[in-house]
């Protein structure tokens, strides 16, 4: 940033300056609304600002806490500018010395603002405060681009002059009473030489006396003035040039293209042509014209700035390069030859700035990188996509030493006459590279919401403190336990600062001899060292006072959005040495000791059975993805058959003949290395994934299929699956039981679905809806292992089960425990209430088959009747019963289900 003078006015000295009160900036924007003409002299100031700076916009600002709103402008500015007040902001805050940035996108003020809107926003801005009377800067007098650029002194001269006349009309006659109070009396009753008339003539007198080239034409073109300046500027004469024709003044090739902005009292046309002076010298200019209303009343004119090329070239190449001495900047020609060095280029990469000078600038670029920068600065000349103009980019640059210097580069381009130069702006960030990478290190090793260190971090300090095994350590686990709970309660956010909480209090913790990490999901865990050697008992001691302290620390109270929280924790520790094989292992046995027991603390000194899943069971997992197409499922079928029978009347007649009313489907593994894989090995490891989907409709469809050859065989049986609670709640399991049955042809009411109480719980509204849509299919639902679960009476009120499975820990000790046959009992009178059929499952001897006929339940399923059976041998089963069925069933024989 350049200020634009050293600022020796009043006040000089006492830095920023305090705003006045918003009803000041209130009464401005009253003021110009309300009198004619104060807009007048306003309009007029901000188009002579605009010309004379050779900028499209300018505008008189009034700046808020919060916002920027314009009482006069030029040009786009509302739209460029795009209701960002930071320019103005920074242009009030520096008082009298005012803001000139020559491009914002080398400015780490704005640059990256302005990057955020793909840099299609103001590029170069100058600003001079306006100052009440008391001194206090309530807004400013801006000129704008969208291109950089930088002005020359006189141009920024002539802008605190006019923004010294915009002050006399902003300013109120009578500051002892107040701004407000003061316009609205200067309103009511205007003095006989009012402000607007005063600032009227000095703004005469300011296009008489700057040294900015003026001239002020009518619209048709007729120069009606020159200034002094101007008529310099050609070599003529300010009474020569009035009544000429503005055209006559320029180069007749030039002519065609130029053109006066006729139709917007608002725009602002600035372009570049040549002058034909009167020595026959051309001259190459800018030129920037606005229609104009003087204030004095006079319309219908047309005011033209003219500055010289080389002029404005030079005071911008002079402003980018003593922008910074930290800053190298390098400018070269359409022939990449260098033609700028400053010095700042000369300490970041070595070369002298006579040695360099006409150099080629490839001298810089790394040589793998020629070929790449050769073709880019080819494609940017020959007029082809500006990849690089706008932008920021990080690459590398060769030193005169021949080693490589990390940089930020920045490139602009400009002209100066006919010929095009590109400047870039280069800035060292070697240490921004190595803060970089120290905070990549410290993330690789950290949690981002505890701070504290990850598995990772873990693994580094269990090496280094106890990797040489001279002294005993410990492996710890630590979970809290009703995280989710409060995480649900008080949203995930919260639930982050409180995680943060923890992070601190467990840090607090820490010491040289024990380190804590967090693993997510408030899940922690940590190693500690010992220094000495000790007997069990005060290892045992130890860990439990450090796992006590650790405990007590995550559990708080802690209050996070107002809320007092207490956090609930488990623990587990294992003592262990470094020379332990895997730390992995370690830490697995630390979470199954932590899981070993309720206790919030759980202490084990040597490494026991792990709970937990372990690789064994990742293998299985694996290797069932590819069971059933390699045909290794199978299913084996067990019978589920009637109490209430005339053969159960007559103990003497056994169980040989009593008829088949169901039978239950269940898959069985047969693994081609491992043998027999028992279902309660691998389905609890495929339940919680997409495979139980996957299994279940191949079971389903497989049940259906074997239901429809005996069907075919004369055999009429009831074939009932079994539905996990994932397949229940996630899959869209109506479509998948109403597809089955239409692809096997199957009779609805000869289906019958199991499910569980924990499907039910897990989501009770869910669960009813499922169930009473798969009854409207003419399906049969069955409620198994009952007795284990939560049901409650409301549940099995709602769901509407057709019937329920009492659980085989209810009915192996039936015999002998009053308690089991009590709940029993209870079960099948409140089932036959709700109209539910009973089954009691693991029935294996005639006593317990005997008391459950007795205590009223419909069916029994067990080893006393059969053994789950393969296809072939269910299907001899079958047919041997049935056949018995019908020589010894009595007429009053139950239906079925």
């Amino acid at each position: 940033m350049q200020s634009l003078a050293p600022n020796t006015g009043a006040g000089a000295a006492t830095g920023r300056r305090r705003p006045p009160l918003p009803d000041v900036r209130d009464a401005l924007r009253e003021l110009v609304r309300d009198d004619a003409a104060v807009r007048a002299v306003l309009r007029e100031a901000v188009a002579f600002a605009a010309v004379v700076a050779g900028r499209p916009m300018a505008a008189v600002s009034v700046v808020d806490a919060d916002r920027t709103s314009f009482l006069a402008e030029v040009g786009p500015v509302t739209r460029h500018l795009s209701g960002d007040a930071a320019f103005c902001r920074h242009a009030l805050d520096a008082a009298g010395i005012g803001l000139d940035v020559a491009d914002a996108m080398l400015d780490d003020r704005f640059r990256h603002g302005l990057a955020a809107h793909g840099g299609a926003r103001v590029r170069a801005y100058t600003g001079v405060p306006l100052l009440t009377g008391d001194r206090s800067p309530v807004g400013t007098l801006c000129v704008l681009d969208t291109e950089p650029g930088s002005l020359t002194d006189d141009q920024r001269d002539t802008l605190r002059s006019l923004a010294r006349i915009v002050a006399t009309v902003l300013r109120p006659p009578r500051p002892a009473r107040g701004l407000a109070r003061g316009l609205a009396g200067r309103r009511a009753a205007p003095p006989a030489d009012a402000p607007c008339a005063a600032a009227a003539r000095q703004l005469r007198e300011l296009f008489a006396t700057t040294p900015c080239h003026l001239v002020l034409s009518g619209r048709e073109g007729v120069i009606r003035s020159a200034n002094p300046a101007f008529a310099r500027l050609i070599g003529a004469e300010d009474s020569d040039l009035r009544g000429r024709d503005y055209l006559d003044l320029v180069v007749r090739s030039d002519r065609a293209a130029e053109s006066l902005p006729l139709g917007d009292a608002r725009a602002v046309t600035v372009r570049e042509l040549r002058l034909l002076p009167s020595g026959g010298i051309e001259q190459q200019v800018r030129v920037a014209s606005s229609p104009i209303h003087t204030a004095d009343g006079t319309d219908g004119n047309v005011l033209h700035g003219f500055e010289r090329i080389a002029v404005l070239r030079t005071a911008e190449i002079e402003f980018r390069e003593s922008r910074s001495a930290l800053d190298a900047i390098v400018t070269v020609d359409r022939n990449e030859r260098i033609v700028s060095w400053n010095g700042g280029a000369g300490r970041l990469l070595g070369h002298d700035r006579d040695a360099i000078i006409g150099k080629q600038l490839a001298m810089i670029v790394p040589p793998d990188d020629r070929p790449a920068h050769s073709a880019g600065f080819a494609r940017l000349v020959g007029g082809g996509e500006p990849v690089l103009l706008g932008r920021t980019v990080e690459l590398e640059a060769l030193h005169a030493d021949g080693s490589l210097v990390p940089v930020e580069l920045s490139l602009s381009r400009w002209q100066l006459g006919t010929e095009w130069f590109y400047t870039a702006v280069l800035r060292d960030i070697t240490e921004r590279r190595r803060a970089d990478r120290e905070g990549e290190l410290w993330r690789s090793l950290h949690d981002a919401t505890t701070g504290l260190g990850n598995l990772a971090a873990l693994r580094q300090w269990w090496s280094d403190q106890c990797g040489d095994g001279s002294a005993p350590g410990a492996v710890f686990s630590l979970r809290l336990t009703n995280l989710g709970l409060v995480t649900t309660a008080l949203g995930a956010d919260v639930g982050g600062e409180l995680l943060a909480a923890v992070g601190a209090a467990l840090t607090a913790v820490q010491d040289a001899n024990l380190y804590i990490c967090h693993l997510g999901d408030g899940h922690f865990a940590g190693a500690a060292r010992s220094d000495e050697h000790t007997d069990p008992a005060e290892i045992r001691a130890r860990l439990d006072a450090m796992a006590r302290r650790a405990v007590d620390a995550a559990t708080g109270p802690f209050e996070v959005a107002g809320v007092p929280v207490e956090m609930h924790a488990r623990i587990g520790v294992l003592a262990a040495s470094a020379s332990e094989p895997c730390f992995t292992e370690l830490l697995r046995h630390a979470e199954a000791t932590r899981e070993a027991s309720p206790r919030r603390v759980n202490i084990a000194c040597e490494r026991g059975a792990s709970s937990g899943p372990g690789l064994d069971d990742l293998h299985l997992v694996s290797e069932f993805r590819g069971a059933i197409a390699a045909g290794q499922l199978e299913l084996h079928y067990q019978p589920v058959t009637p109490l209430q029978t005339e053969q159960y009347r007559d103990p003497a007649r056994g169980d040989r003949n009593a008829p088949v009313d169901a039978v239950e489907a269940l898959v069985r593994w047969r693994h081609p290395t491992r043998g027999f894989v028992p279902p309660d090995r691998f389905i609890p490891l495929i339940e919680t994934g997409p495979l139980i989907s996957v299994m279940t409709r191949w079971v389903l469809g497989e049940a259906l299929a074997q239901q429809h050859r005996w069907r075919s065989d004369g055999l009429d049986v009831v074939v009932a699956v079994n539905l996990s609670p994932q397949v229940l709640l996630e899959d869209d399991v109506v479509t998948l039981v109403s597809t089955a049955l239409a692809e096997s042809a199957g009779d609805p009411s000869r289906l019958k679905l199991e499910i569980t109480e924990s499907a039910i719980v897990a989501d009770p509204d869910e669960a009813r809806d499922v169930v009473l849509a798969l009854r409207q299919l003419g399906v049969a639902v069955s409620l198994d292992d009952f007795g284990i679960g939560y049901t409650s009476l409301r549940l099995l009120r709602d769901l509407r089960v057709d019937e329920i499975k009492l659980d085989r820990l209810f009915v192996k000790d039936a015999t002998t425990n009053p308690a089991d046959a009590a709940i029993a009992s209870a079960v099948a009178q409140l089932a036959h209430r709700l109209a539910i059929r009973t089954v009691a499952e693991g029935i294996e001897d005639e006593e317990t088959r005997n008391l459950f006929r007795a205590l009223g339940f419909d069916y029994m399923q067990g080893y006393l009747e059969s053994r789950p059976l393969p296809a072939d041998a269910a299907t001899a089963w079958l047919v041997e019963r049935t056949a018995n069925r019908a020589v010894t069933a009595p007429a009053s024989a139950t239906d079925g289900t």
